[in-house]
């Protein structure tokens, strides 16, 4: 049996925010399918000053009261949802599709271009509903989609994304590198990022 876990989110996003696997027992030693009042409150005063504080850095104006939570049966990869605000149920995260603008030469299946500092490389990007793969255009809440080689190093290019659509560019190395891994992603955390490998050469 999956254990009961407390999912607390954005009430103004739906951005899943924090998950507490927890198992309460009641006093003849069994499982409580529900937490107690008091380890919730103990909980939100560990998340808004506590050990656990790192997780609201995305909370809406950092203000506790933008702060909800349900009551679920564990699962995977929840990171990977959002929560939907007018049903209060976990619905999986869209998702960025990025291709490349124009010729290129792929070699091994990596896009090539010449390490010359000056050819520019166009990424055109989508969002996808994660379950049918069709367009998503009426989805408001995402950020600046980034485009860099990874998380934590320098971000290349940041637009916004308009009707599910956003073209970022960047120019190639002035060098030989063998593969880089480009890193497309939503800046808050509201849709699934795209990855590609490309060489310069």
């Amino acid at each position: 049996m999956n254990k009961p876990c407390l999912v607390f989110y954005d009430k103004v996003t739906g951005r899943i925010l924090h998950v507490q696997i927890h198992s309460v027992k009641s006093e003849n030693g069994s499982i409580q399918s529900s937490t107690p009042p008091d380890l919730i409150l103990s909980l939100i005063d560990e998340l808004n000053s506590g050990e656990y504080s790192k997780a609201l850095k995305n909370l809406t104006d950092r203000n506790i009261s933008n702060l909800g939570y349900i009551e679920i049966e564990e699962i995977d990869k929840i990171f990977s949802y959002n929560m939907d605000l007018d049903t209060l149920m976990l619905k999986k995260k869209p998702f960025i599709k990025m291709e490349i603008d124009g010729e290129f030469e792929v070699k091994d299946g990596i896009p090539v271009f010449p390490g010359d500092g000056q050819t520019e490389i166009i990424f055109k990007c989508k969002l996808l509903n994660f379950d049918s793969k069709e367009p998503v255009t009426d989805y408001n809440l995402i950020g600046n989609i980034k485009l860099g080689f990874d998380r934590g190093r320098p971000v290349i290019a940041s637009a916004p994304m308009i009707n599910g659509e956003v073209v970022l560019k960047m120019k190639t190395a002035n060098d030989y590198v063998e593969a880089n891994r480009i890193t497309i992603y939503d800046e808050n955390g509201m849709a699934g990022s795209a990855f590609m490998v490309i060489r310069f050469e």
